[in-house]
């Protein structure tokens, strides 16, 4: 990878409240070649950049599209946006940059071909984006309650928002990005998925589109949203451990236990295959009642056990691919073997409790 072609990436970057400290990403500071919480790492200039890609030969590169907040009090507005387009057919990409045009009029933005898609980069116009657009009361309210489009603040929910909305949801539907997990693959990098480098097919224009031409859209669609969460919250019933556990089928017998266990390690793994599809396909909660359910026990287990390394907005991807492929748990001798091979001490936390309640009495199904 060259010094052009971080000099480009920034070229995009105008702007923005300074370009140092900012985070990157690379294979080796990534699990198992996924970028997760903890392996983006702070940098201070393209130098310190190259080295550290150079060390994982160029494999797995990213960058952070904005900068790093060091006090996380800095009042960052969405100044770029970035669509993943999850496939190389060319007709998906026509159409996206289509609908840019639609609503952007002056849209011409940067495409690299990541090997395996393609990566639409757009910077907006932002100046006075705060004293012009202040936070409606409806929405704030949302964000105080934690819904799910809500919860993250305007700025994260309009970069969610916009690549859906650009893109026609025809982009990665895993791909959520936020101010802090905003990485973006320079070109010259090496895509370790496919062995392909990343390379340019269509530079920005210089062109900055004003984000009022989009920000009619968002609120409308959130004001939509956020009338349809009213309607939900009046209608969650509380759902209690030893109602769960009375429900009476084979999960009930041991994943209430889980929820009632902190444990030090594997968090992620146990929210991905075992609470959330319990939650969502077993029990049919609705998704924000999921969502509280898994953040409540990842919170014990960060107070009780050991820190997270794990983004508990995660939550959402998750219950949204269990709902998709309507996933069920995993069996418990299945999750007592994976657990002994791969977090031994959350193991020996939990199978003795379980074991001992391995004939927990199950009473009738709950009236709902």
């Amino acid at each position: 990878m060259q010094r052009s072609d971080i000099e480009f990436m920034f070229w995009h970057f105008q702007d923005q409240a300074y370009d140092f400290p900012r985070r990157i990403a690379t294979l080796r500071s990534s699990a198992g070649g996924r970028v997760k919480s903890g392996g983006q790492f702070p940098v201070q200039s393209i130098e310190d950049i190259l080295r550290n890609y150079a060390k994982a030969e160029n494999k797995e590169c990213r960058l952070g599209g904005y900068p790093y907040d060091l006090t996380d009090e800095l009042q960052q507005a969405p100044s770029l946006l970035f669509i993943d387009v999850d496939t190389l057919d060319e007709s998906v990409l026509k159409k996206v940059l289509r609908r840019m045009r639609q609503y952007l009029i002056i849209s011409h933005p940067t495409i690299l071909n990541s090997g395996r898609g393609y990566h639409v980069i757009q910077p907006l116009d932002t100046k006075d984006f705060w004293k012009s657009n202040p936070t409606p009361k409806w929405f704030a309210d949302g964000e105080r309650k934690g819904w799910y489009g809500f919860r993250n603040g305007v700025v994260n929910e309009f970069l969610k928002w916009a690549e859906e909305f650009l893109s026609g949801k025809t982009a990665d539907v895993s791909h959520t990005p936020t101010i802090k997990s905003f990485l973006l693959r320079p070109p010259g990098g090496i895509n370790a998925k496919c062995g392909k480098e990343v390379v340019v097919v269509q530079s920005w224009n210089s062109k900055k589109p004003p984000i009022n031409l989009l920000l009619g859209e968002f609120y409308s669609a959130k004001l939509k949203q956020y009338n349809e969460q009213m309607k939900k919250a009046q209608n969650i019933r509380t759902v209690s451990l030893d109602q769960l556990r009375a429900a009476g089928n084979y999960y009930d017998t041991y994943i209430p236990i889980i929820l009632e266990t902190p444990l030090p390690d594997w968090r992620e793994h146990v929210v991905s295959l075992i609470l959330v599809p319990y939650l969502a396909t077993v029990k049919n909660l609705p998704d924000e009642q999921v969502y509280k359910i898994a953040e409540d026990w990842l919170q014990r287990c960060n107070d009780e056990q050991s820190p997270l390394r794990f983004e508990p907005d995660n939550i959402w991807q998750k219950i949204r691919y269990t709902r998709t492929r309507k996933l069920a748990p995993m069996g418990k001798p299945r999750l007592l073997s994976e657990m002994l091979e791969k977090s031994p001490d959350a193991y020996h936390i939990l199978e003795p409790k379980m074991n001992l309640r391995t004939n927990y009495p199950i009473a009738k199904e709950v009236t709902k």
